[in-house]
């Protein structure tokens, strides 16, 4: 084979290889600009269901503006103080008045809280026998009962200034342990604490939010969730308060809804009833 015709040979090959290469380059151009075709298509797409999303959002949020507007104007010879804090985006709304209210009964899980840290710091056990009694039996009945008697019991081994001490280092600025009074802004933190488990121990958070559920009055928040629903609450019903604060889990929506109601008389009390009821349905999907 002659010198010239090996020449051509080659440049007929390195032709070859060059024409494949430059098919190779064009495909892969093709598909990059095809890539990042999809990537923008994409991105946009994400940007309109963020965009939906957000617009659905705050057309719910006024929608149940709206609503809990209309409820709470029915229901106007009645004083209340409403919290909302969304769990999962940590986004919270008051309705109605910041004063201090008579707590009734639901700052027992402010006392329930405290002796569980006691017993969390070695200076008490579940066992300690109060006022004839084991502490946790104490507690089963304070929480889930709503008994007063477990309540003074346990209010008077942590002393009241010592109460007072753990509610100020829990962040409950407004809770006087003696008078029993509170915003309802700081019950409803407690709860938030409780949920995010930034308080307690798993199982002593555990073993509280089992006594919050199945209570000795279930007619209030739990009665206007969806069936399916999963609530921990304690109300709380003195004179002419009738108060309810729960966390709920209703398959959709993670959330802390604190409610506190003052009628003018005990004849509003069915009143109180039903804006909580109400309430509630406005507020949690």
């Amino acid at each position: 084979m002659s010198n010239k015709f090996k020449a051509k040979k080659i440049k007929e090959i390195l032709g070859g290889i060059a024409f494949v290469g430059l098919v190779g380059l064009v495909i892969f151009l093709i598909t990059l600009i095809q890539g990042e075709s999809v990537i923008l298509e994409r991105q946009i797409l994400e940007s309109k269901v963020e965009e939906k999303s957000t617009t659905t959002t705050k057309v719910r949020e006024d929608g149940v503006d709206k609503a809990v507007g209309e409820i709470l104007e029915k229901y106007s010879g009645i004083k209340y103080s409403i919290v909302t804090f969304n769990l999962e985006n940590g986004e919270n709304k008051t309705y109605g008045t910041t004063e201090l209210f008579t707590a009734a009964s639901t700052t027992k899980v402010i006392t329930a809280v405290c002796y569980l840290q006691r017993v969390e710091l070695g200076k008490a056990s579940l066992d300690t026998i109060v006022n004839g009694r084991a502490v946790n039996w104490q507690l089963e009945q304070m929480i889930n009962q709503s008994d007063n008697a477990a309540w003074y019991a346990l209010n008077e081994s942590l002393e009241y200034d010592q109460l007072s001490t753990c509610a100020q280092d829990l962040g409950l600025y407004s809770y006087d342990a003696i008078e029993n009074t509170i915003q309802v802004s700081d019950i409803a933190l407690l709860l938030v604490q409780l949920a995010k488990g930034q308080i307690l121990t798993p199982d002593h958070r555990e073993l509280l939010l089992l006594y919050m559920q199945n209570t000795n009055r279930e007619d209030l928040i739990p009665s206007a969730l969806s069936e399916g629903s999963i609530v921990y609450h304690k109300y709380g019903f003195l004179n002419n308060n009738l108060h309810d604060i729960a966390i709920i889990n209703s398959g959709s929506q993670n959330s802390v809804l604190a409610i506190f109601t003052e009628g003018e008389s005990h004849e509003q009390y069915q009143n109180q009833i039903n804006l909580i009821r109400e309430i509630t349905s406005a507020i949690i999907i």
